[in-house]
């Protein structure tokens, strides 16, 4: 009788350092992948403190790798290099530029620029997408 409850204990202590080593192992960070490369994003509206202000006209981004590509609706282009933190949720773009046509004028595009050049962060999953400059104002788009 007392090599059966060894054996039990023994199983049951083995089940516990299992589950303790799996769940150590687990990532509580976003997926990336799952967020940015390869994702097309539209974007629906700019918060700035209180104000939400809607977007008018199909205003696209789009992550690769380590670069994304801004396309507006007047088929102007915004490049630049991204990266993001999945665990902290840091977000920079740096050599944020327009690559073809012009966004002069386009006050949505001159926006998303400006949102890009200081983004700080980002909040999101597959579905929905926000790039923060500061916690009151952001950018966000959602996946079509």
């Amino acid at each position: 009788m007392l090599k059966r409850n060894e054996v039990m204990k023994k199983s049951i202590t083995f089940i516990i350092l299992a589950l303790t080593l799996a769940l150590a192992a687990c990532d509580n960070g976003d997926d990336l992948n799952e967020i940015f490369r390869n994702r097309n994003w539209t974007l629906s509206f700019f918060r700035e403190g209180s104000n939400i202000n809607s977007v008018k006209g199909d205003y696209k981004i789009t992550f690769y790798e380590s670069v994304f590509t801004v396309t507006t609706p007047n088929k102007s282009s915004i490049e630049g290099y991204w990266e993001a933190d999945n665990k902290s949720h840091a977000f920079r773009c740096r050599q944020v530029r327009v690559t073809s046509g012009t966004i002069a004028g386009d006050t949505t595009a001159l926006k998303m620029k400006n949102i890009l050049e200081k983004a700080s962060g980002y909040s999101g999953d597959a579905n929905s997408l926000q790039i923060i400059e500061m916690p009151d104002k952001f950018m966000q788009f959602h996946n079509k």
